[in-house]
């Protein structure tokens, strides 16, 4: 055992809700957290709400060498289900699309941002219909977007506990 301390979804049922429009989607896609909710997953499970959790990226403030422009980036996660990331450059950010529309946060109205965009491809896997599992162990490649511009990476993720590198 790691010693990591973690909230599982379908194992803390206090720290996650489902959202019954999403369940359409599949149920991956259909939960969602708080800091309420994680709050309440958090005691259940014993787990210091005031501990310091490490970020499983650590990203330099040094710009990587890029290959190309990135203005926009589809990401499709299965057949029914993808979603566009549209670079503002007023902002430096880019704009979580799905539907059509800039998908914004349920509790601010606010549009879902990030200044650093990540699409690892994975090996993944429903054994006998049931939960989807992604093989994060294999490592592969993926694109890093930033700032509007992209390069290709390979990736790594030597266990659940370990950071990925690239």
């Amino acid at each position: 055992s790691s010693g990591a301390q973690y909230l599982d979804g379908k194992y803390s049922p206090t720290a996650f809700e489902q959202d019954s429009q999403r369940i359409t989607r599949g149920t991956e896609y259909s939960y969602y957290t708080s800091s309420n909710l994680l709050n309440n997953g958090f005691s259940e499970k014993g787990i210091q709400a005031n501990s310091q959790f490490d970020s499983a990226f650590l990203f330099s403030e040094m710009s990587p060498s890029f290959e190309g422009t990135a203005k926009e980036i589809s990401v499709q996660f299965s057949d029914y289900f993808g979603a566009t990331f549209r670079y503002n450059q007023e902002t430096g950010l880019y704009q979580k699309w799905q539907d059509g529309s800039c998908q914004t946060d349920a509790n601010t109205g606010s549009p879902i941002e990030v200044k650093n965009l990540l699409v690892l491809y994975a090996s993944v896997s429903q054994p006998d219909g049931g939960d989807v599992l992604v093989n994060y162990s294999q490592g592969g490649i993926g694109v890093y977007a930033c700032e509007g511009e992209y390069t290709n990476i390979n990736w790594n993720k030597a266990s659940s506990s370990e950071y990925f590198t690239f």
